[in-house]
């Protein structure tokens, strides 16, 4: 990708003391600085951040104080009006203000990147946020946010929000990893002091620390009121600078994440804090809250509420191995490089689109356009190998069956994976309804087409398609909250083997489609069949699958056609149970041991 250059306004870059964003800012310029982009921070200059500077000169991009909105017009109005992209964080001081700047003089894209949804829609609908506005919101060309989910969806109809995406936190690897100390705290917490946090605080772990008075606890950050009234067993830690937080974690058998009150109402917000200890291989005990099966798989990769409990019923090698499990899923994930991909292509797609919208001879800059109305076209034709899979107009049949929808209209929040995407035609449809989408497929051709429809439909960056084998999903450990997996599996000559890893990347539900064999009875198999019952292995609804040596409608690649029978107890036998069957050949499963909330999440989807 070309050089970019970048303007980012934020809270503060060089002091973390008691501000989280100061994390993220960093790990995001340092990987936009390393691609080869001009990125520059500009930071107001406040007292409180002068007089707690860890890093006042950050060795990544530039970083650049000023003292007030005039100063930053005087200064730095050229580089304002040279940026291909101007990123508003949330937080800035007299940031409605510095917004309108910003969208005055900014001839490339203007970003609001917001670390604090929650806490800014609540501030807004009270008219009380200083940085933000439902007017200013909506000029915006990217609402870039911290909280993924239905929160997307309340932003556009709240704020008027253009184009709001998810812009989750995240690590930086090269800062965050394992470290060989002796351990000092069973339990510890990272985290500046917040009212509506503490009482979680109390119940995870100050209360567990009176229940077990011969072990060691910790508290570190700042702000904590002087008359709170510790345990005796928990070490008060008053601040850490970012470079101490590994060794803070790795000094801890395991380690809590409390979320704020806004932030866990609203569900889908990860904080920092989560991913930096996760990236250290530090088991996590967290609170509870909507959509956080999404990032981290509870009871695998992450370990929820009841921490004494947890404290009590695991050995050291197990919460080891949760800790390695949330390490590669963060680095899979979760890392500043991934958000500097994000925030290039969602600068390439503004530009792409400025481009197509301006007038001839002139690229007008993006907040003045008028939004362009987008038709569909058909998808394109798939070559005769995959012709048996349903063609688009069996669309609406996988919407609806009887009178149960079978996929949620909304998928905000929802990571999708399309195998065998072809040119894009489901990916698409998925991305319409707010998930991010990773579509793939063996052939080139196809991915090419795929690309260049999501680019005409405004949809490039909900999608990402890549080439890829059903089976390189083993080399990685990305999950995914839906999967489809339609007009594949009779293809493969390992379908059991290419189910198996589909089943361990499904989060939630898994779309299953392939070409079968005529009826639909079925019998309950035994447990156990004798050796000398093998006749009934003939009998019609058993489950079975015909081997096709040559071709089958002129398709070499034509491998297999089981029965119905077949295709739901291979499913079951790839640990899936069956939640719908909405058409011929067509079954929806989900993992099993799924917990109780998304098993109701699920059933309200389906009505079963």
């Amino acid at each position: 990708m070309r050089e970019l250059r970048i303007v980012l306004l934020g809270l503060s870059i060089t002091s973390s003391w008691g501000n989280g964003h100061a994390t993220n800012y960093r790990g995001l310029v340092r990987a936009l600085a390393e691609r080869g982009h001009d990125v520059l921070f500009l930071e107001r200059d406040r007292p409180w951040y002068a007089a707690h500077r860890d890093l006042p000169e950050p060795p990544w991009g530039r970083t650049e104080l000023y003292g007030s909105v005039e100063e930053l017009r005087d200064t730095f109005r050229e580089q304002l009006e040279a940026a291909d992209a101007i990123v508003l964080g949330s937080y800035v001081p007299e940031g409605i203000d510095v917004g309108g700047l910003a969208l005055e003089h900014a001839e490339g894209a203007v970003a609001f990147y917001d670390i604090d949804t929650p806490v800014t829609l609540a501030a807004v609908t009270r008219g009380e946020c200083e940085y933000l506005t439902p007017e200013l919101a909506a000029r915006f060309d990217l609402y870039l946010s911290f909280t993924g989910g239905p929160t997307l969806i309340r932003l556009q109809r709240e704020l008027g929000v253009r184009r709001a995406r998810a812009f989750h936190c995240f690590v930086d690897p090269e800062a965050y990893a394992p470290l060989d100390v002796e351990e000092r705290w069973v339990l510890g917490y990272l985290g500046t002091y917040g009212a509506d946090r503490q009482p979680a605080l109390e119940r995870l772990l100050c209360e567990p620390a009176r229940r077990r008075p011969r072990l060691s606890f910790a508290v570190a950050g700042p702000q904590y009121p002087p008359e709170l009234a510790w345990p005796p067993n928990v070490d008060r830690i008053d601040h850490l600078a970012p470079p101490e937080h590994p060794g803070f974690y790795a000094a801890q058998r395991f380690t809590l994440n409390v979320t704020r009150a806004d932030m866990r109402r609203a569900g889908w917000s990860p904080s920092v804090r989560l991913f930096e200890a996760a990236a250290c291989g530090v088991p996590v005990i967290s609170d509870r809250w909507d959509g956080i099966e999404t990032f981290f798989r509870p009871g695998r990769e992450i370990l929820i509420e009841d921490a004494l409990h947890q404290l009590d019923r695991l050995s050291p090698e197990e919460a080891q191995a949760i800790g390695e499990r949330a390490r590669a899923r963060v680095l899979a994930e979760h890392t500043a490089e991934h958000r500097a991909d994000e925030l290039e292509a969602h600068i390439a797609s503004l530009a792409r689109k400025r481009r197509r919208d301006a007038p001839v001879g002139r690229v007008e800059p993006a907040r003045h356009r008028r939004a362009r109305t987008v038709v569909s076209q058909p998808a394109p034709a798939r070559r005769d190998r995959d012709r048996t899979r349903p063609p688009a107009r069996r669309l609406p049949r996988l919407q609806v069956a009887s009178d149960r929808t079978c996929l949620p209209d909304d998928l905000h929040g929802w990571h999708a994976l399309d195998i065998g995407c072809n040119a894009g035609f489901y990916s698409f449809e998925l991305a319409r309804r707010g998930a991010s989408v990773v579509g793939i497929d063996n052939d080139e051709h196809y991915l090419r087409q795929a690309r260049w429809a999501a680019e005409r439909l405004e949809l490039e960056e909900l999608v990402e398609f890549r080439q890829q084998q059903v089976y390189d999903l083993a080399r990685s450990e990305e999950r995914y909250d839906l999967v489809l997996f339609m007009g594949v599996l009779y293809h493969l000559r390992h379908p059991l083997l290419a189910l198996d890893l589909v089943a361990t990347r499904t989060r939630r539900l898994l779309v299953l489609q392939t070409l079968t064999m005529p009826g639909d009875d079925a019998v309950e198999p035994p447990d156990d069949l004798p050796i000398d019952e093998r006749e009934r292995l003939l009998g019609s609804g058993w489950p079975a699958m015909a081997f096709i040596e040559r071709r089958l409608a002129g398709d070499a690649t034509n491998w297999w056609a089981p029965n119905r029978a077949c295709v739901e107890a291979m499913a079951r036998s790839a640990g899936l149970e069956l939640v719908a069957r909405p058409g011929h050949e067509i079954v929806i499963c989900r993992p099993t041991g799924l917990p109780a909330d998304v098993v109701g999440e699920l059933e309200g989807a389906f009505g079963s």
